[in-house]
């Protein structure tokens, strides 16, 4: 499988310069990575062990052993701990958005007090002028 100069920089800058599957980085690596023997589930890959495409994927796959059971495991929790984090993100920002929407709550609240209280002087005085007016 070839790729394209242009797919391959839009593939790394996408993946933040890291391997998609496990996250080791070109930093980490010191190189650049290969890209060719993972096919992710946005591009309609599956959810299961790492299978190679390629030549390079394959001796990649065998020569860092990508699919033993530790590793397979920390991928697994690494993404239940992203998803985690995601839910907990999601979680933080529902209860700001709760806590805008009931401090409305009390000033529209305070805002209806306020008014029913204007509205009982003003019916006061409507009642003490017609009693002024009929007496």
């Amino acid at each position: 499988m070839s790729i394209s100069a242009e797919l391959r920089e839009q593939v790394r800058q996408r993946a933040n310069l890291a391997c998609e599957y496990c996250g080791v980085t070109e930093t980490d690596t010191a190189g650049q990575l290969t890209i060719d023997h993972f096919h992710p589930q946005a591009w309609g890959g599956r959810d299961t062990l790492l299978y190679a495409v390629t030549v390079t994927g394959r001796f990649t796959l065998q020569r860092l052993r990508l699919n033993r059971p530790p590793l397979v495991a920390h991928r697994l929790r690494r993404r239940q701990s992203a998803e985690e984090q995601r839910l907990l993100t999601r979680l933080r920002d529902v209860t700001a958005l709760l806590e805008q929407l009931y401090a409305q709550h009390a000033a529209l609240l305070e805002e209806n007090r306020a008014l029913l209280q204007e509205q009982r002087r003003v019916l006061q005085l409507l009642r003490d002028q017609q009693k002024s007016g009929n007496g």
